[in-house]
């Protein structure tokens, strides 16, 4: 299994984005059909690894919260869905989320679509991010990344995870 570890805001979204959920920044559509275009090339199945995760349920649907709802709806409309999520202390420690996951699943190979580096340097993962902006002109996930992505996920380099 090909597994993309998905952050949301920075990603799937940047400073410009116009889409609301509950009164804050949304998801812009236009980022999700790039992540598609990841899925669609790889078959690779997506992990929540966002602060997002924490309203975002696999089972019990009608027990997420409204942004877990949100999401799983932005999400469908590409035909995608959100396989499982991370479990980290705080949602700052992405790294240890990322490689408990690891330790339970049998991964082919695996890409981490962040904005943001948080533990990933101490857990030996900066091979494996593809790191956007927030902030950019036009922030979030870009076609740039999305080749990035791709290649990582299809062994287009060496790393100690293949």
């Amino acid at each position: 299994m090909k597994v993309i570890f998905l952050d949301v805001d920075g990603v799937l979204n940047c400073q410009k984005t116009e889409a609301k959920c509950r009164g804050f920044i949304g998801v812009d559509s236009k980022k999700v059909k790039l992540l598609k275009k990841i899925v669609d090339a790889t078959d690779a199945k997506i992990v929540l690894s966002s602060s997002w995760k924490i309203g975002w349920w696999k089972y019990h649907k009608e027990e997420q919260d409204p942004e877990g709802h949100y999401l799983d709806q932005k999400l469908k409309r590409e035909g995608l869905r959100i396989l499982d999520k991370t479990t980290d202390p705080n949602c700052s420690m992405r790294g240890e989320g990322i490689l408990n996951w690891l330790d339970e699943h049998i991964v082919e190979s695996f890409v981490i679509l962040d904005d943001e580096c948080f533990d990933y340097e101490l857990c030996n993962l900066m091979d494996r991010l593809v790191k956007t902006s927030f902030y950019d002109d036009d922030g979030g996930l870009q076609e740039h990344h999305v080749e990035q992505a791709i290649n990582i996920l299809r062994g287009g380099h060496k790393s100690k995870w293949i």
